[in-house]
């Protein structure tokens, strides 16, 4: 499946869109999971890493047309430089996607 900041490409059928819509909330699961894990709030995690401090809104998940933003490899790269997160751990935090409430860390 191929991915963009709009989601999965035309010729991907419904269960691939699915799966992108899964996909991505695991991907921001995966970042506030890291933000709680440095006791940061999304806010916090962005200015740490250099962004600007709503970079990480809920409201910035999606455009105003409801399509999904999905963080670059950079903003990826910047959060685990700011939280000492290396990429095996936001994968892992990615494929499991549990959210932050469930955590026991």
């Amino acid at each position: 499946m191929t991915l963009s900041k709009t989601g999965p490409t035309a010729s991907t059928s419904t269960a691939g869109w699915s799966d992108a819509v899964d996909s991505h909330q695991k991907v921001w699961t995966a970042i506030d999971t890291i933000a709680w894990r440095a006791r940061l709030s999304p806010s916090g995690l962005a200015k740490a890493a250099g962004m600007d401090s709503t970079a990480f809104n809920r409201s910035k998940r999606q455009d105003a047309h409801g399509r999904q933003r999905w963080p670059n490899v950079e903003t990826i790269q910047k959060i685990l430089d700011a939280t000492g997160t290396t990429w095996p751990e936001f994968a892992r935090l990615v494929e499991d996607g549990t959210p932050v409430a469930s955590q026991s860390d």
